[in-house]
């Protein structure tokens, strides 16, 4: 492994373990490096680092998303069934205590509802697994390892990485439009719900003569 390799194995290591260090900056220095020719370069830039940070900031969002409705629904699910428990004295208090007890509900209710129809946990898992990849590609394809062992060069191994990354943006396109066409299917279900609705009859409110 040449010299370029080595410093490359120990700027990684330096790059995983730096909370502080300014990921878009550290790629560009990296990659800038390589014995690729300026078109490759642009390539790596515009489609691998672009969409590892677009990715990074997709799945930490959905993650605080999924992190929200989850503590509200888990939380509420056990405070509910105790404010039904209770036995409470007085027609004021009561009052109060049911009507908590509804919102409370309902709050539990929409978040479940929330979190099923947006997909908040399986987005948040698929985007940080894919930044996951992503980044690991990049490593070995610095490295020269993996994938890339017989590579003598990055110029040689390049058209492998580039096809690599894009079959994992491939793989992650298909799971968004699964996830797409589940959420139609409930926009579907939701909208027959809707119909049949407005088909019950209404009773006409009674007249004292």
């Amino acid at each position: 492994m040449n010299d370029f390799n080595k410093n490359t194995r120990n700027n990684t290591v330096a790059i995983k373990r730096d909370q502080d260090f300014d990921f878009q900056q550290n790629a560009i220095t990296i990659i800038d490096q390589l014995d690729l020719q300026p078109l490759q370069k642009q390539f790596i830039k515009g489609r691998w680092l672009r969409e590892v940070i677009e990715l990074e900031r997709l799945w930490q969002g959905y993650r605080w998303r999924y992190n929200i409705t989850r503590i509200i629904t888990i939380v509420g699910g056990v405070i509910v069934p105790a404010l039904i428990s209770l036995n409470i004295n007085g027609n004021h208090m009561a009052a109060i205590f049911g009507w908590l007890t509804f919102g409370l509900s309902q709050i539990v209710a929409i978040c479940a509802a929330l979190e099923e129809f947006f997909h908040y946990g399986e987005l948040y898992r698929q985007y940080r697994n894919s930044a996951e990849l992503m980044k690991m590609e990049a490593w070995y394809f610095l490295q020269l390892s993996g994938p890339y062992l017989k590579f003598p060069k990055h110029q040689l191994a390049f058209r492998t990485f580039a096809g690599r990354v894009e079959k994992i943006i491939e793989q992650d396109l298909q799971v968004l439009i699964q996830i797409g066409q589940e959420q139609e299917k409930q926009e579907e279900q939701l909208m027959d719900l809707g119909k049949k609705d407005d088909t019950l009859p209404v009773p006409s409110p009674k007249i004292d003569k």
